[in-house]
């Protein structure tokens, strides 16, 4: 049957093979570019996202401490303190929101989104409780136990992201960095 064909053909056959081999070859790479570049942009986000809440844990940490001393004191003490670190957690909360926003739904668990999700409220409800700690209506365990809750939040965001880290390596670098975050808060 190959003696009947044109030398035409034949050499179109003999392209055909190799030329398909490329393409497919080629396709694949493109493809494993593509899902490398997909998880090195995930894992980005994700790290950016375990940052700016350890950042949001730690402005807050120091917002609850000039709180319950600006409490205890009737408000004669920390008052201007108070104002300059309300400014820079409200800084960190609003980077908090970015680096949220930067997350890919779609690749990560639904159960992770419910928690983004959920830190939206208690971060808005700053607002009220800052107005209660200026007018000296909150008592000082009740400012001490919200701070407390909306760190705990965060907290434990930081520690789901490493469950959505695409790699092991950045899991346990997550991990590192949660367990720092948690040992601050502890102590």
């Amino acid at each position: 049957m190959f003696e009947k064909m044109s030398l035409k053909t034949k050499l179109a056959l003999i392209a055909v093979v190799p030329l398909t081999i490329a393409l497919v070859l080629g396709t694949h790479g493109a493809w494993q570019r593509v899902t490398n570049y997909q998880l090195r942009k995930q894992a980005e986000t994700l790290v950016n996202l375990v940052v700016a809440l350890g950042e949001v844990a730690h402005e807050l940490q120091i917002e609850r401490g000039l709180s319950a001393g600006f409490i205890n004191s009737s408000g004669a003490k920390f008052a201007d303190n108070l104002i300059t670190q309300r400014k820079r957690a409200d800084e960190k909360v609003a980077l908090a929101h970015v680096a949220i926003g930067e997350i890919d739904r779609a690749v990560i668990d639904l159960g992770f989104v419910k928690l983004l999700d959920g830190l939206a409220p208690p971060l808005a409800e700053l607002v009220e409780k800052r107005q209660a700690i200026s007018k000296l209506t909150l008592e000082p365990a009740a400012s001490f136990r919200f701070y407390s809750d909306v760190i705990a939040q965060a907290l434990d965001l930081v520690v789901r992201t490493g469950n959505q880290m695409p790699t092991a390596a950045l899991s346990r670098l997550s991990n590192t960095k949660q367990a720092l975050l948690y040992l601050k808060e502890r102590n």
